[in-house]
């Protein structure tokens, strides 16, 4: 890896971070407003402030969807769901709110499920 590369994936950690950080506190369209201004967005300005906020959710739920897989993959997978609605939460001890980020998450995951198995190639092995 070399240090272009890794500055590269601090910025967008950071960037992630800070994202997440203003979409708790001010809302997502908003969010996304100032990390647009700041970046300068030239490449596509025919973009709706709908069509940025939509790009923000599917980003977070493909994230969410992408923890809970890491934590499976890690072993947790009894919490895995539980883990990522806790780091997700305004409000870490609030168990009604990190109850109901839990399921949501598994229906996002379930959802994510469905579409992947809906994608695969009908074979010999697979067409039943």
């Amino acid at each position: 890896m070399t240090a272009n590369s890794r500055l590269d994936s601090v910025e967008y950690a950071v960037k992630i971070k800070a994202l997440a950080e203003l979409a708790r506190e001010i809302g997502i369209s908003e969010a996304l407003a100032v990390i647009a201004a700041a970046k300068g967005r030239t490449e596509d300005e025919t973009v709706t402030p709908r069509e940025l906020a939509e790009a923000g959710r599917q980003a977070y739920r493909a994230q969410v969807v992408a923890d809970i897989a890491r934590f499976k993959k890690e072993g947790r997978a009894r919490d895995a769901v539980l883990i990522v609605a806790r780091n997700n939460a305004a409000d870490k001890h609030d168990p009604i709110e990190v109850e109901t980020l839990a399921n949501k998450f598994r229906r996002w995951r379930r959802a994510e499920l469905k579409r992947a198995c809906a994608r695969l190639p009908a074979n010999k092995s697979n067409r039943g």
